[in-house]
């Protein structure tokens, strides 16, 4: 799978290590800026990068991650959808249900495979969580806590 990520934040950064580890390869980073895209581009080895996402762009691309907030998602999910790609978004999937509806409405009509994600799986913290309870057997009620911006100030970013 040759995959483009749009947006180049701390999601983003994760769903590259997701892609790769699964065999997937990243060919495009898009950022709101030039610079962003070429700096996220550079740290994943990704061989393109662009500051908008443009259907020329996406002729060798398989499936494409919507990594940006969550108001850029509508314009994003429909030129992807237009150029006959499947499409992960981040969540939320739209802080409109007008827009989540239209999300839905292009996705029905060009037929394309699209998603939406609402899973930490691949998050450090939630595997080394499931390898710390693994010997335990047995229920176990687990309550966490995630300050996103509080680890965005501890690495720098």
């Amino acid at each position: 799978m040759r995959a483009a990520i749009i947006g180049t934040g701390m999601i983003a950064g994760i769903h590259a290590d997701a892609i790769r580890s699964c065999g997937g390869e990243i060919v495009l980073a898009v950022s709101r800026t030039l610079e962003g895209a070429q700096k996220f581009a550079g740290r994943y080895g990704i061989p393109s990068s662009s500051d908008r996402l443009l259907p020329e762009e996406l002729e060798d691309v398989d499936a494409i991650y919507i990594c940006t907030p969550p108001e850029t998602h509508l314009e994003y999910f429909r030129i992807s959808a237009e150029a006959g790609k499947a499409v992960f978004c981040e969540k939320p999937l739209a802080l409109s249900a007008s827009d989540a509806e239209e999300i839905c409405r292009i996705a029905e009509e060009t037929g394309i495979f699209a998603a939406v994600d609402f899973n930490n799986r691949f998050y450090h913290s939630v595997n080394l969580m499931k390898e710390k309870l693994s010997g335990i057997g047995g229920p176990v009620l687990v309550n966490g806590r995630y300050y996103q911006e509080a680890i965005k100030k501890l690495l720098g970013s």
